[in-house]
This record gives C-alpha cells, sequence and structure tokens, in this order.
C-alpha cells in the first residue's frame, strides 16, 4: 500500500505555509521529513490526515483519490501522533478511556484489555498510568501514551509530528525502537517530522527536506 501527494500548496491569509510539495510513502517504509520551524511540516501531516483543507494538490492511496475514501475506512489507514499530546487528551477522561476510544470507533472493542496492556508494553509504558487523568502524567508519558492509542487502531501508516521532541535519551531511545518495530514486523508506514538530522539519516530510508520558501 502506497500514500502518494502530488503537487500540494497551502497559505493561509496571504502566506504560503508550502508550495509545490511531492511525497510518497509505503508500508513498511521509513520517511523523515527535516525543516525548520515555520516550514510546514505539522500542516502538511494535517493534510495528509484530512484535517485541513489544500489549496491545489491531489493525495491518493493506492492510486485513488484520498477524499473518496469513507471516513471511517480513512481512519483505519492513518493514524497521527501529535506533537504536543496533552492537547488531544479529554481532561475529563482516564487514560483507560481515551486509550479505548479509537477501538469503540472502529468496532474493535473484543479483548480490548489484553491489547491495550500489550501496546502499552509495546512502549514502555506501565499499566498502573490506566486509571490516572492527563494531568497525572509528565509529558514524556503522554507522548507515549499518544503512541499506544495510534497503534491500538492497528494502521497502515502513522504520520508522526517530533515523536521524541518531548522525551529525554532513554524514552527517545524507546519510542524510536518501538516505532522501526512496527515498520519491521508489522508492515506500517512511518513518515515523521524532526529537527535533528542525524536522526533522520539514522533512522530512515529516505528523508524530504522542505522550507519556508519551497
Amino acid at each position: 500500500m502506497e500514500i502518494q501527494a502530488f503537487d500540494l500548496w497551502k497559505r493561509y491569509g496571504r502566506s504560503w505555509v508550502f508550495r509545490g510539495v511531492s511525497l510518497s510513502l509505503q508500508t513498511g517504509e521509513v520517511v523523515a521529513l527535516l525543516g525548520p520551524s515555520g516550514a510546514g511540516k505539522t500542516t502538511l501531516l494535517l493534510a495528509l490526515l484530512r484535517l485541513i483543507s489544500l489549496d491545489r494538490g491531489q493525495i491518493l492511496i493506492d492510486g485513488e483519490d484520498l477524499f473518496r475514501r469513507a471516513p471511517r475506512v480513512y481512519r483505519s489507514l492513518l493514524a497521527y501522533l501529535p506533537q504536543h499530546p496533552e492537547g488531544s487528551f479529554n481532561p475529563r477522561w482516564t487514560l483507560w478511556k481515551s486509550l479505548v476510544e479509537p477501538l469503540y470507533l472502529l468496532g474493535r472493542t473484543g479483548g480490548a484489555k489484553i491489547r491495550v496492556h500489550q501496546v502499552l508494553d509495546q512502549v514502555g509504558l506501565s499499566t498502573r498510568f490506566l486509571e490516572r487523568y492527563p494531568h497525572q502524567l509528565s509529558g514524556g508519558e503522554l507522548q507515549q501514551a499518544s503512541l499506544a492509542r495510534a497503534l491500538l487502531a492497528e494502521p497502515r501508516f502513522l504520520l508522526a509530528d517530533e515523536p521524541t521532541s518531548m522525551l529525554d535519551p532513554i524514552r527517545t531511545a524507546n519510542t524510536m525502537h518501538s516505532l522501526l518495530t512496527l515498520v519491521h514486523h508489522r508492515g506500517i508506514g512511518l513518515l515523521f517530522t524532526t529537527h535533528d538530522p542525524e536522526l533522520a539519516l539514522r533512522v530512515s530510508h529516505r528523508t524530504l527536506t522542505i522550507g519556508v520558501s519551497s
């Protein structure tokens, strides 16, 4: 399976965020998206996720127009790992409720407890956090929880926005190991943004650089 994006343009007001960006991502592949702050990396991910509109361009999945996919089918194919996960968790929900929500949306509630425990083990987060609320977790713990929530949907593609930006060196290594394991063992396609060229070159098959003047 492959995502292909052709000649993507996006602007806010009179300012272009990016112009003429094209990329591809296959299952089983790791692609790093490099660029300075303000270059449009996050905006590009949100466009691929169909969360914002584009001014121009086309996005295909296996040759089919992305926007013709039914929302439920689309949600089963792509998952998102935000850079700032604290804003993506309902403050009134325990971690358990936040993690099982995507399973209910996708109609995959059978064996939910076992699956949640397995995924938490994969990302290195203790099950004792399941009864806690978002404000009771650190930024790094929320990042791990966000990764767990994305993986529970069993996507074919994972779009990760600075997945290690809030982590210490040990958790950075553990998180990248978890992501690369998913690529190699489950065949997930991973597109991640980063400011770190060394990390990008070390773990990705290909890199794509975008800038303000792209």
